[in-house]
């Protein structure tokens, strides 16, 4: 049997964990990816990974402001059940929560001048896996109703990943 722990342990005490404080960290791991993509795009040398990086920007702020208003939604819908998980969080999915998916726009922009264009297309490219990982095992907990969007998301991740993946294939083998 997996072992639990209390949605309070990611929230902090006290503070039950709801289907709007799930999206709000989905809202924020969006914004992570805009501040690597900015990063990335302040930190590189060649046009391609600049031009990569401001379309990804582009699509993190879509996620960002989509989870942004389905966070709203659920924290004020008249049905409780609209901002109620559906189960109580396994430890992994609480760990992962709590993990940064994204490094840091200063440390993309670092990387830029200082590990080559490959690392850091692999970095964009595990980040956007880690996304999908975490979405697919938080949509089973948030209401039916909003696990719709999250499919959505998940879609337009792999789409972002397939794409990080081109174009590693397409400069570097």
């Amino acid at each position: 049997m997996k072992r639990r722990v209390s949605s309070q342990a990611w929230v902090g005490a006290g503070t039950p964990l709801t289907a709007a404080g799930v999206l709000d960290r989905l809202a924020q791991i969006e914004q992570d990816g805009i501040e690597f993509y900015k990063g990335l795009a302040l930190g590189t040398q060649l046009e391609w990974v600049r031009e990569l990086s401001e379309a990804m920007i582009k699509a993190e702020q879509r996620h960002y402001d989509r989870f942004t208003r389905y966070a709203a939604a659920a924290r004020t819908s008249r049905d409780p059940a609209d901002n109620a998980l559906t189960g109580e969080l396994p430890a992994e999915v609480m760990r992962l929560m709590s993990e940064k998916v994204f490094v840091t726009g200063n440390l993309a922009e670092k990387a830029g001048h200082n590990v080559n264009e490959r690392q850091a297309l692999v970095m964009g490219i595990q980040a956007e896996k880690n996304t999908v990982f975490l979405l697919n095992q938080l949509r089973l907990y948030v209401p039916r109703k909003q696990r719709g969007y999250i499919n959505q998301v998940i879609k337009e991740e792999q789409n972002h990943q397939a794409r990080l993946e081109s174009l590693y294939r397409k400069h570097f083998g």
